[in-house]
Parts: structure tokens; sequence; C-alpha cells
């Protein structure tokens, strides 16, 4: 699965993942255990993306808002949908390099 380049993504370490893909990125809160906090966070912060542990992955696939799409060295990933277009504030610069 291909993130979309100019999104938002929220995950427990986001400078991981702004290295690997260059995606900007915000701290996923450790406390969004209940639908109520889940959907605030979604509609306050406006991630197109949230990656999570595997072993919190079921509290996020009860959520109507978001689709899980991959499943990688122990996190899900999850494309949130109808994201808000304030999911993409930016575009992306250009890759600085690419690995083959």
């Amino acid at each position: 699965s291909a993130l979309h380049r100019d999104a938002i993504v929220a995950s427990p370490n986001p400078w991981e993942l702004y290295l690997a893909c260059g995606n900007a990125g915000q701290v996923l809160p450790p406390d969004l255990d209940s639908d109520a906090l889940l959907d605030r966070y979604l509609d306050e912060q406006a991630p197109g993306y949230l990656i999570v542990p595997a072993k919190a992955a079921a509290r996020f696939e009860a959520s109507p808002r978001l689709v899980r799409i991959a499943t990688e060295r122990g996190h899900v990933l999850f494309e949130v949908k109808d994201a808000s277009p304030r999911t993409r504030p930016w575009v992306a610069p250009p890759a600085l390099a690419t690995l083959h």
C-alpha cells in the first residue's frame, strides 16, 4: 500500500515515518480508548492515516471511519475514510534519494 505523499500520518513515532517516507507526521495519542475520543481526534487533528501497534489494532478496526490497509513489522496502517481536505495541508518536497 502507498501513502498519499502529501498526507499527514499520525503514529507513535512520527520521526521514523518522516525519515522513511517523507510524510508530515504527528504523534498519535496513546489514550484514544473510546469512540468519542477517537472521533474528536480525527475531527480536530485531521490525519489522513494512522499507524498503530498491532496489539492495539482491534480498537481502531472498530471505528467506521478507518480502513485497515496494511500490516507490517508489528504495526497496522489505517486510512481515514472521507478524510478532510486538511489532511493534506502541504505539497511534499521531492525525495532526496530513491532506493533500488
